[in-house]
């Protein structure tokens, strides 16, 4: 049997032969050789842009909460793959992990299953086997064509919907709504918010006979949001994730049958790493991580991280990849905020110097540029007073490294 370690080099090497396009056929066709069954448990699958790990993370608080047995599936990860796959909050471990694998290896034959696909029954093999009353799984890009997609959810939620990964699922927000939609099923409870995208989402949910729900909350002069999920009333402020994906996982929770005493209480726990994290460093600085990487989730973090109060100087680092969109994510940080640009390697990498132009064509001034993460994390210590703040913003990979720097170990 392989270690996990020898199974992730493995995958990390898999490129797709030019003729596979993404599609289900070949998932579909692995699945039915390997023991994946979620009866008796429950499906709730989770698509969107933004919001999908906050809301995957709220309702399997809401699931815990209810005395479930629940698993978690999530990508990508910041810093340990096994952080994907989750039963009752807890990571799998890399040997469960590495079985799963050997699993998917004796089932797949000659079929070709990418990193993701591969992975995914992985993770369903291991749920299977793990007596749970609820799979929470979240989609990895679209809905439609997605691995997660081979199981029929029995309530699904939608998240935000921005523009991202238009490459693969389209332009416009209406056509990448509609490639989230997909994983809508006829005669089956959804739940989204009110948002640009809702009128497309209910026209694929009528197509399907999907029962679609909009999720509304209220907001009163003094900011409290409040929404109304039978039975409760929920205040929804002062919580560490975005209001939409606590009311989504409520109307999801709701939907399932979940009985949760205290559903503030419950969702006041709830956290993310890599969602606006908070780090002191040794000097005393405040720093914040975020993997928001398209202008509607940096636009999400600049509004709360201006709410923070700050007696010094305010600091962006921003490091995105190549398919991202740059100018749209400038335009959303605060033009008041010192902007510091550094540069991604790898083949999907985008320079320093490309970020500094896009600054530039918007009239953006950049305080500090530096082609590494790694030469930027080490020079700005001593360039910044203890009451100065820093928000580090952009890819996974990034910000994972920066969570992991000395600083903060």
């Amino acid at each position: 049997m392989k270690t996990w370690l020898q199974w992730e080099a493995d995958l990390n090497r898999l490129t797709p032969p030019e003729q596979i396009m993404m599609g289900l056929d070949r998932v579909q066709v692995v699945a039915s050789r390997l023991p994946i069954r979620p009866q008796p448990a429950r499906v709730c699958t989770i698509a969107g842009t933004n919001g999908k790990g906050s809301t995957v993370e709220a309702l399997g608080a809401l699931a815990q909460a209810s005395g479930l047995r629940y698993a978690q599936y999530t990508s990508p990860h910041l810093c340990r793959f096994t952080e994907r796959i989750r039963i009752n909050g807890a990571e799998v471990s890399e040997t469960v992990l590495a079985q799963a694998c050997d699993q998917v290896e004796a089932a797949r034959g000659e079929t070709f299953l990418t990193f993701f696909e591969f992975t995914t029954l992985a993770a369903l093999v291991i749920f299977t086997a793990s007596d749970l009353d609820l799979w929470i799984l979240e989609v990895g890009l679209g809905g439609r064509l997605d691995a997660v997609n081979i199981l029929d959810a029995d309530v699904s939620v939608i998240t935000q919907i921005g523009l991202d990964h238009q490459a693969y699922l389209g332009e416009t927000i209406e056509a990448i709504a509609r490639e989230k939609a997909g994983i809508l099923r006829a005669q089956r409870p959804a739940w989204t918010v009110r948002q640009a995208a809702t009128p497309a989402l209910m026209e694929v949910a009528a197509q399907c006979g999907a029962m679609l729900h909009v999720v509304d909350w209220m907001t009163d002069p003094d900011g409290r949001s409040e929404v109304e999920i039978r039975p409760h009333r929920v205040c929804l402020s002062a919580l560490d994730i975005p209001v939409a994906s606590a009311a989504l996982a409520l109307a999801a929770a709701s939907t399932l049958g979940l009985s949760v005493s205290d559903p503030v209480e419950t969702l006041q726990r709830v956290s993310l790493l890599g969602r606006m994290t908070l780090r002191t460093d040794p000097r005393g600085v405040r720093w914040w991580f975020d993997v928001a990487h398209n202008p509607q989730a940096v636009a999400y973090v600049m509004t709360r991280w201006q709410m923070l109060p700050v007696l010094g100087h305010r600091f962006v680092i921003l490091g995105l990849l190549a398919d991202k969109d740059a100018s749209g994510v400038l335009a959303a940080i605060d033009a008041d905020i010192n902007l510091i640009v550094v540069g991604l390697t790898g083949p999907r990498g985008r320079s320093a110097a490309n970020l500094a132009q896009h600054a530039a064509q918007q009239g953006r001034t950049v305080w500090r540029s530096f082609d590494t993460l790694q030469v930027a994390m080490d020079a700005l210590p001593t360039a910044l007073q203890a009451d100065d703040a820093v928000v580090v913003l952009g890819s996974f990979l990034m910000v994972a490294d920066a969570l992991t720097h000395d600083d903060f170990l």
